[in-house]
């Protein structure tokens, strides 16, 4: 699977019939490598859960594991150490970690358990993109093309030239935190989303309401692919 991901259109001898822009939006998001980069930089112990071991009952019973810890350390009187350990070492076989010569941290604070489930949050979306991408490639077609349309959902690139494109390069530009000094961002591209079934959906409780606003909604490169 791996080597399917890895420069995608550039691989196959089947012309891509999708736009440049696309093509190399796919090549971005549809990457195998970055998810086993994201995994690492989580500490999770890849060798004893790869990619594709990764399921989505571990990610929700992971998740139960860390609900009970918070419920339990929101009460102070109820606090037990044995208690704590032994849903931390249940959480970590659940979701193996490697932390190389170092004990693994007890989840015994808010913090901890909040980054964790952080950490799942991705898991999931990473989980659900690696089931999409594995998926038999057909021969005659492109790879990106097929990844396209396993994704069920339209993207066009935006018009540079139009209104909508203009006011998001300016939200970008006066919403740039002061706090971010060190780089700046450049528009790129911008893609209109239409995922299936999501305008009928929207109809259904829009009628009669005009207030519908541009939000922004930043993620990893390696959720894109589950959020779309």
């Amino acid at each position: 699977v791996e080597e399917k991901s890895r420069s995608l259109a550039k691989s196959s001898s089947i012309k891509s019939k999708l736009h440049p822009l696309l093509q190399a939006l796919l090549e971005f998001i549809c990457d195998l490598e970055s998810m086993k980069d994201a995994m690492v930089e989580f500490e999770i112990d890849v060798k004893k859960m790869p990619l594709g071991k990764l399921s989505k009952r571990q990610i929700q019973d992971a998740y139960s594991v860390l609900a009970h810890l918070s419920k339990r350390l929101s009460k102070i009187d109820q606090l037990d150490q044995g208690f704590i350990l032994g849903e931390s070492n249940r959480f970590y076989t659940l979701i193996p970690h490697d932390f190389g010569m170092k004990v693994p941290p007890l989840l015994d604070n808010p913090e901890i358990i909040k980054n964790k489930l952080k950490m799942l949050e991705d898991l999931r979306e990473i989980e659900l993109a690696y089931n999409i991408l594995k998926q038999d490639l057909e021969a005659d077609v492109n790879p990106l093309d097929q990844h396209y349309r396993q994704l069920r959902t339209q993207l066009q690139p935006m018009d540079t030239n139009s209104e909508e494109f203009s006011r998001i390069k300016q939200y970008v530009k006066l919403t740039h935190g002061s706090t971010h000094s060190s780089y700046t961002l450049e528009v790129v591209a911008v893609f209109d989303v239409e995922r299936a079934e999501e305008k009928a959906r929207y109809d259904e409780f829009s009628a009669g309401r005009h207030n519908r606003q541009l939000l922004w909604h930043g993620s990893r490169r390696t959720n894109w692919v589950g959020i779309l």
